[in-house]
């Protein structure tokens, strides 16, 4: 039910896919997904659910490299800028984004996740530069936090770098920015 809703929501918008266009698209009855999700909001937070916690899987094992001496944290940046370029949910992105400006549970479920986000980035600002202080580690999360989002929405920005090419330049100047250059 949710890969159908991502598609559907993803291709038509959320207010513009039914119910039943969701069972038919799942192949189930629209009691069967009222069973699972009491409203389509129920839905939206199952997909937000599942992608963080595969994004923060990713970011918290990048983390970990970083701490291990497995991988720099300019090598840590620019993968994650780059996995997030080439992701191809940017349509669903948005009508997610959209809906927690219309709906406060939806919002509340974006702002959760984004605490977690906002957590990892700290540490990884932290990792760049110890002596960081308070207002620029807040400066640290809002940059990491902006380029996560930004970078997965290429396609409308009329891009003139290769996904990687920018990744590399934005991780150099965030590098910098942080008073860290490894």
């Amino acid at each position: 039910m949710v890969f159908a809703a991502r598609k559907l929501f993803a291709e038509r918008g959320f207010h513009q896919t039914a119910m039943a266009d969701l069972a038919k698209e799942a192949e189930v009855s629209v009691g069967a997904i009222y069973r699972v999700f009491p409203s389509k909001q129920d839905i939206i937070r199952a997909i937000i659910q599942a992608d963080t916690a595969r994004l923060l899987v990713e970011l918290t094992s990048d983390v970990c490299r970083i701490r291990k001496g497995e991988a720099s944290i300019g090598a840590v940046l620019e993968e994650m800028i780059v996995r997030c370029s080439v992701e191809k949910d940017s349509a669903l992105i948005h009508e997610v984004l959209a809906e927690g400006h219309r709906n406060p549970e939806v919002a509340e479920a974006v702002r959760a996740i984004n605490l977690q986000y906002r957590a990892i980035f700290r540490e990884m600002a932290l990792v760049a530069n110890p002596d960081l202080s308070e207002p620029e580690l807040y400066g640290a999360e809002e940059l990491l936090l902006a380029c996560l989002f930004s970078s997965g929405h290429r396609e409308l920005t009329s891009c003139r770098l290769s996904a990687r090419e920018s990744a590399r330049l934005v991780t150099s100047l965030i590098l910098r920015g942080l008073g860290s250059e490894t």
